[in-house]
């Protein structure tokens, strides 16, 4: 997990941990399309479509492929790997259908000229159309571009694990996601990611002036937007286990003018609701603020974290919310102005709770189209892309660099049942150990013909083979294992090559 841990705030020594980020993502940089993983046949799709199987690869143009296989009814599968993007074949109504890429890592590679607008339009029209599992590289320019995003009445449409972590270029007015007055359904972001933009990240509060749809936005992290992180709140709108964090200067937008606000509820929606949520802000304007375009409007804010170090109120109303907004166990700590609604109930001093500031960059989200309920905290692990066969791959995961290497399997197979191998090789490293853990999907059991136990070491395993995980080191010799099914994760610290055979 990417994250940036400390046992508490303290002031404005704030760095963060891209571990996870270059690991899950920058691997699928090196490897062709491999094939993929799904939530699940659950949205009402009648044909799924593998993008790998339809001769998409590493590196190409993938809005062709999108533009064709992308329609109603289809749940269409992304192979993990980089791809360029300028938005076509994104947009437009959809019924009933998925966009999944591989949680191992898909990446929408924007043009290289920030300028060129990629603005597509999606509406779920009827059922759940999802996106999910895609991270968009490349800053956004001063022209405006972002998704746009919502449902018809009765439709949901949902965005998981969406991912905008280079932002924008400075003087910038691009969004992030956007939804307009026509959304009337129910639209769902879930373990999003965004990070350095010039304007809001999730804009989806003016559905309340038209089609007044439910927005729900959970276990998302927004790091460092200009203007609000999210502004809010249609009726019966939702912002739950969410990271908001203030700690630098974000790009400007096209005014010249910068300003760091967590969520900004300037549309008068009623019973909305801001809970389990985490705010760290060591500079800037306000964590929350409820704004005057607000008036009239309801809803809770519960269950709340804030760490404020700069000078405007912790929570900002602009009119008299008693009576209308409440606020229940809402904890402040910081040095600066901890100030709130005077009806709000605060927890200060000792008693009160610090934020987490943990997040990932990389979530993938594995539950049923449609669900309201979140459950990953917003903190999940990415999986390691597993190459082609006789693809070699180069990890560096910021301290050691290992290859990967899959090919097909050799004569000396294992049972017939267990048709794929796995070997961590340590040898030629006779002072540093390597840990490693993995998971296969499917049975596992040592390959105790090729497992190389190094002079004076014992062999050192824990897990549970039988479930298809084990842990274990490795230092000047080999650990060799037989699996069915794929390689579902896998994690390794230490200096040590990494060889799958495919039966």
């Amino acid at each position: 997990m990417a994250d940036n841990r400390r046992d508490e705030p303290a002031g404005k020594a704030h760095r963060t941990n891209r571990r996870t980020f270059i690991r899950g993502v920058g691997i699928t940089a090196a490897v062709a399309a491999v094939g993929t993983a799904s939530t699940g046949a659950a949205f009402g799709a009648d044909t799924t479509v593998d993008l790998g199987e339809e001769g998409l690869r590493n590196g190409d143009l993938i809005d062709p492929y999108l533009d064709r296989h992308f329609a109603d009814g289809t749940e269409v599968r992304i192979p993990a790997g980089e791809y360029d993007y300028t938005g076509e074949g994104l947009g437009g109504d959809r019924a009933d259908c998925a966009l999944v890429g591989s949680p191992d890592g898909v990446t929408f590679n924007r043009p290289e000229d920030p300028e060129v607008e990629v603005r597509p339009s999606i509406m779920a029209t009827a059922g759940t159309v999802r996106i999910e599992n895609i991270t968009i590289r490349g800053k956004r320019g001063e022209a405006q571009s972002r998704w746009r995003v919502g449902a018809e009445e009765g439709a949901t449409m949902e965005v998981f694990n969406v991912n905008v972590p280079d932002g924008t270029i400075d003087g910038s007015d691009s969004t992030g996601l956007y939804a307009g007055s026509d959304h009337a359904g129910t639209l769902h972001c879930r373990a999003c990611y965004f990070e350095n933009m010039g304007n809001v990240a999730m804009y989806v509060s003016d559905a309340y002036t038209g089609g007044d749809g439910k927005v729900l936005v959970e276990d998302c992290v927004f790091r460092n937007i200009n203007s609000s992180m999210v502004r809010f709140a249609p009726s019966d709108s939702v912002v739950r286990g969410c990271y908001f964090e203030g700690t630098e200067e974000p790009p400007a937008d096209h005014t010249g003018g910068t300003t760091l606000r967590g969520i900004k509820v300037d549309d008068a929606g009623t019973s909305a609701l801001i809970e389990d949520c985490d705010f760290y802000f060591t500079r800037g304007s306000n964590p929350i603020r409820l704004h005057y375009r607000g008036e009239g409007g309801s809803g809770t804010v519960r269950n709340v974290r804030i760490y404020n170090d700069g000078d405007s109120d912790a929570v900002q109303q602009d009119w008299e919310t008693e009576g209308n907004w409440a606020g229940e166990n809402i904890h402040l700590t910081g040095s600066g102005n901890l100030d709130v609604p005077a009806h709000f109930e605060t927890v200060t001093g000792g008693d009160a709770e610090a934020p987490t500031t943990d997040y990932s960059v990389w979530t993938p989200v594995d539950d049923e189209p449609g669900s309201e309920s979140a459950t990953s905290g917003g903190n999940g692990t990415p999986k390691a892309a597993v190459p082609a066969d006789g693809e070699t791959l180069s990890v560096d995961d910021g301290i050691t660099t290992r290859t990967l290497t899959a090919r097909a399997s050799d004569s000396t197979a294992g049972p017939a049942s267990l048709p794929n191998r796995l070997e961590i090789d340590g040898t030629g490293d006779a002072e540093e150990n390597a840990h490693y853990d993995f998971a296969v999907s499917g049975e596992l059991s040592l390959d105790e013909g090729r497992t190389v136990v190094g002079s004076g070491e014992t062999l050192w395993l824990t897990g549970d083979m039988s479930s298809g995980s084990v842990s274990g080191h490795v230092r000047n010799g080999v650990d060799a294992f037989f699996y069915s099914g794929t390689l579902d994760r896998l994690e390794i610290d230490g200096d040590a090559d990494i060889n799958v055979f495919h039966g």
